[in-house]
């Protein structure tokens, strides 16, 4: 007797990217308002639209910050998130060099409020999935 498996939709994750911005060995972070993971704090970015490459998706991130001026945007490496809520993304991660930090003002926008520059060794405690994760692996900006 020919037995068929039910095959289980494998949903595919959605990609994202996320901006390691220095200032010497600071780090800007914002804390995030929407879910998931509400008030987490997370590196600047977001996802990538179909019809952009992943550096692209980065500028366009990039913009939301238009006193930043910095360096070219380096490939560093990638996570693969898996969220409690079921959600699935990779995030790809740039990095790059602010040049004017001291004359930037950090404004708010609609994903994240408090941004700021801190520590890489000293990141608050309640950190988004992907930079858990990209933390946790020992990676170390700027090097």
């Amino acid at each position: 007797m020919y037995h068929m498996q039910r095959r289980q939709k494998i949903q595919q994750p959605k990609l994202g990217v996320a901006l390691i911005i220095l200032n010497g060995s600071k780090v800007l972070i914002g804390q995030r308002k929407n879910l998931p993971m509400i008030d987490s704090w997370q590196l600047p970015g977001g996802w990538v639209f179909d019809d952009e490459s992943e550096q692209q998706a980065g500028l366009r991130h990039l913009a939301f910050f238009p006193e930043i001026e910095c360096s070219v945007l380096e490939f560093i490496t990638w996570t693969n998130n898996r969220f409690e809520d079921g959600v699935h993304s990779l995030s790809l991660y740039y990095q790059t060099q602010c040049t004017n930090a001291k004359k930037v003002s950090l404004t708010l926008n609609d994903d994240c409020q408090n941004w700021r520059w801190v520590d890489w060794e000293d990141l608050p405690q309640k950190l988004f999935l992907p930079l858990k994760l990209l933390k946790s692996s020992g990676f170390v900006p700027g090097v």
